[in-house]
């Protein structure tokens, strides 16, 4: 079972919006039917486990189940700090380290993230200041008498959950075992949703559409309306001198790699290094036209394709890593239909890879359930036959078996391969299951069939309405947010220190 948490939930999301959106500009009904559901693993949040922790092997398991077995999850890296002490201290109330070591791993576990120690210093910065937001939050709603049931709560995870396609008891057994507790996603939940009521409470009614305001927002959707739209993700690292280009040129080029190696999902890598506001969004710039952008930026994104990342660019300041989940074409255009997929069956012929890892017939069925697990993962990574080879090639999984199966009939194949192929697409993994020699990942090496084509169309006036809503409470919660936090009495602990020990150990 994988669980990919989408929380929309942290202080620094929730400060910006009070939602889990960022503003954007408006799409209509038949544009959002146009857009494909699904998004390249890039862009999408990562497994809340992503490499559940091994289960132990009894002495008399073979070698070649624990040589195959990948790492623990990227939660079980997570140094806990050597001090019992305060983080810091917000007002009367207190972060204590405790907190913030609990927060930390429900962060990794939900992010799939595989941390270094500067990740990990990153990391626990940023997880401070949502804590200390929280705080600053939840000390505004108890003045402002606001609260949360028990019941709102509950409801709010099993809408999590359902997300997950999973059950909250479920959803609790993943944060489990990668280290982290659902009772911590249930006090992010209760604070979260008590300071939605209170932007709510303060502003909803302060809110002014009016008939002109609507008349302009039309007038600007239109002078677009000929031009390709693109919704655009981002990860930006400023150059502060000539001399430090080539340095962080290289730093964009090692979250490249992170991306492209599916070590992160695009949003987790840019809430962690991007150091342009959207960040707090994950790197959601939402919608722009063409044109509207840095010429270099602008250029980038008429080349891409959707769901593509691209090179490093040089822009304006600094560079960029920019990710297209989505482009809409110019009012008007004729889009050509999509080419069908293949339809699996006895007499389809089809390119096919196979990644076996190795079982005795006697493996316990713990290890064997974990091992399903990891190749779940590995599914997850495997995005064609040539990133399944690479994966094979892990250290972490000696023992492995990785061969391309050629041109093969899906009636020939055993009934087993059969079941799993069946509802694959073109260049797809299928679910992993069990035969005889071990744990099997087949995937189709045929290539994945081009994302539906979206045409832009005129929002409503309704539309419009709802988007001016959300951007000018969006404003005014970035500014009682701010207002806030000048008030509050804060006292951060350098944590440089305690946290080196941790790593240290």
């Amino acid at each position: 079972m994988r669980l990919t948490t989408t929380l929309c939930l942290s202080a620094a999301t929730l400060a910006v919006a009070g939602l889990c959106a960022t503003a954007q500009p408006v799409r209509t009904a038949a544009t959002e039917a146009a857009v494909p559901a699904q998004a390249s693993a890039a862009f999408t949040p990562a497994p809340a486990a992503a490499t559940p922790a091994a289960a132990p092997a009894p002495a008399a398991a073979p070698a070649t189940v624990a040589a195959a077995t990948p790492a623990p999850a990227s939660a079980a890296s997570v140094p806990e700090s050597t001090s019992d002490g305060i983080a810091a201290t917000v007002g009367n109330n207190s972060v204590s380290d405790y907190e913030l070591d609990q927060r930390m791993k429900l962060f990794f576990a939900t992010s799939g993230f595989k941390p270094t120690a500067e990740d990990i210093k990153r990391a626990r910065k940023l997880q401070l200041d949502n804590l200390i937001d929280e705080h600053i939050q939840m000390a505004e709603a108890r003045r402002r008498k606001v609260t949360v049931s028990r019941v709102e709560v509950d409801k709010e995870l099993e809408t999590i959950a359902q997300r997950q396609k999973v059950s909250v008891k479920e959803m609790g057994e993943e944060l489990a075992k990668a280290g982290s507790d659902i009772e911590v996603l249930r006090t992010q939940t209760i604070a979260s949703m008590a300071w939605r009521k209170v932007l709510y409470g303060e502003f909803s009614d302060q809110v002014v559409s009016t008939p002109a305001m609507i008349e302009d927002a039309l007038r600007r959707a239109a002078e677009g309306a000929g031009k390709t739209h693109y919704h655009v993700m981002e990860i930006f690292l400023p150059v502060d001198s000539p001399e430090k280009d080539a340095e962080v040129k290289k730093q964009i080029e090692d979250i490249e790699t992170k991306v492209r190696s599916q070590q992160s999902p695009f949003r987790n890598l840019a809430q962690q290094y991007s150091r342009d506001p959207s960040a707090a969004a994950g790197g959601d710039m939402g919608w722009v036209y063409d044109g509207q952008l840095d010429p270099a930026l602008n250029a980038t994104l008429a080349g891409m394709t959707t769901n593509e990342v691209s090179k490093p660019v040089r822009g304006k300041g600094g560079w960029y890593l920019l990710g297209l989940p989505e482009r809409q074409e110019a009012l008007g255009t004729n889009v050509a239909a999509q080419t069908p997929e293949i339809v699996v069956g006895p007499n389809t012929v089809l390119p096919l890879a196979r990644l076996l890892l190795p079982m005795a017939r006697d493996t316990p069925k713990d290890v064997v359930q974990n091992l399903l697990r990891n190749a779940g993962q590995i599914r997850t990574a495997a995005i064609s036959c040539e990133a399944l080879e690479k994966v094979s090639q892990d250290p972490q999984l000696k023992g492995s078996i990785f061969s391309r199966l050629g041109d093969m009939r899906i009636g020939d194949l055993s009934e087993d391969m059969q079941k799993a192929l069946a509802s694959t697409k073109g260049g797809e993994a299928a679910e992993p299951f069990q035969d005889d020699a071990g744990i099997e990942v087949i995937v189709r090496c045929d290539k994945r069939a081009a994302p539906p084509r979206a045409v832009f169309a005129m929002p409503t006036r309704e539309e419009i309405e709802n988007q001016l809503f959300t951007e000018q409470i969006s404003a005014m919660a970035r500014r009682y947010m701010r207002d806030l936090r000048r008030q509050a009495n804060i006292q951060e602990r350098n944590d440089n220190a305690v946290l080196d020990a941790a790593l240290v150990q």
